[in-house]
């Protein structure tokens, strides 16, 4: 979708509908409104469900999404929570006030569309590593986040990327579709092999090295 579409979207919000953008902090579960359409502008947040014994992160979303989640997930167990990792910006928007223009204006809804598939594409993705070996399971999460530019680049090793303060080991291993136990072997192997390393405390990845076979 063109970024003129995009910036037309927003403008339209915040000029003509009114709607200013909020701030949330980490940490801040979005409730899937009937009522109610969210437009992400920064930050990171993931997806999240609960319905087994643990809690299991789906995927991880950064940049700019229009989010119907009472639509995207119909039919599914509302165990499914959207849950910001850092600090976002938001736009909340009336779901009927939008479904009305956007008759007006078709580009509108294509965006919602694509936003939709993208969030769903990504979690089939990530659900097919359960059909993987463990040390590819650990190799694809953290691929994933790379390509999904959450991990931050170092500004004093250059070529590593670490992992972002908010994603615990337990969140890392949640993603990774593993144990706690198997995702620190993996991390050693990963270390062993100078595809990982740990600068103050903060863990360091070689990208290079996740695609070496």
């Amino acid at each position: 979708m063109a970024p003129f579409i995009e910036s037309e979207l927003i403008e339209w919000l915040e000029n003509d509908y009114g709607e200013t953008r909020k701030t949330f902090p980490a940490n801040t579960i979005f409730p899937f409104v009937e009522e109610k359409i969210i437009l992400v502008l920064g930050g990171i947040l993931h997806l999240e469900n609960d319905s087994g014994s643990e809690q299991r992160i789906l995927t991880y979303l950064k940049g700019f999404y229009l989010l119907d989640l009472d639509a995207l997930f119909e039919g599914t167990p509302r165990e499914i929570t959207l849950i910001s990792d850092t600090e976002v910006e938001i736009i909340e928007i009336d779901r009927d006030i939008f479904l009305r223009y956007a008759l007006k204006k078709p580009s509108y809804m294509e965006l919602v569309l694509v936003s939709h598939a993208r969030v769903l594409s990504k979690i089939y993705t990530e659900s097919s590593k359960i059909y993987k070996k463990t040390s590819l399971k650990v190799k694809n999460a953290l691929q994933n986040l790379y390509n999904d530019d959450i991990l931050m680049m170092s500004d004093k090793e250059s070529g590593w990327y670490g992992i972002p303060d908010f994603m615990t080991k337990k969140g890392l291993a949640s993603y990774a579709q593993v144990s706690r136990k198997t995702l620190s072997m993996e991390i050693r192997k990963l270390e062993q092999n100078n595809g990982l390393k740990f600068i103050n405390n903060q863990m360091f990845i070689n990208p290079q090295f996740l695609w070496q076979t």
